[in-house]
């Protein structure tokens, strides 16, 4: 499909890097783990920051670092030029709604 969109998160804080794939028919985004040291005892996060606003959860990643998430038309709308984070949390995700831990990777799949 020539509509995927791929891209990098490249190491923020740590060294831990991920694959990012977009398909924006159906708005599945998959994020893998790619290289790096995975954080003990804590889980990681991926986050959608959009252009001037507030981070967006989209979910804890396993234990393996992969995640895989569908967005609503409102949420892709808010992809381009929008960064896309990986933070290291406690166990069970963010207890607040927004990044606790520090930002391992981040990158901005769609230029705006």
């Amino acid at each position: 499909n020539e509509n995927i969109i791929v891209a990098e998160l490249t190491p923020a804080a740590g060294d831990m890097a991920f694959d990012v794939r977009i398909d924006p028919p159906t708005h599945r985004v998959d994020v893998t783990y790619r290289a790096g040291t995975l954080p003990a005892d804590r889980v990681l996060e991926l986050w959608l920051i959009p252009v001037g606003a507030a981070p967006i959860s989209l979910g804890v990643m396993d234990a393996e670092g992969v995640i895989s998430v569908t967005l609503s038309d409102e949420m892709v709308a808010r992809v381009p030029g929008g960064t896309l984070a990986v933070s290291d949390e406690p166990p069970g995700g963010s207890p607040t709604g927004a990044p606790t831990g520090t930002v391992q990777a981040a990158g901005v799949p769609i230029p705006g």
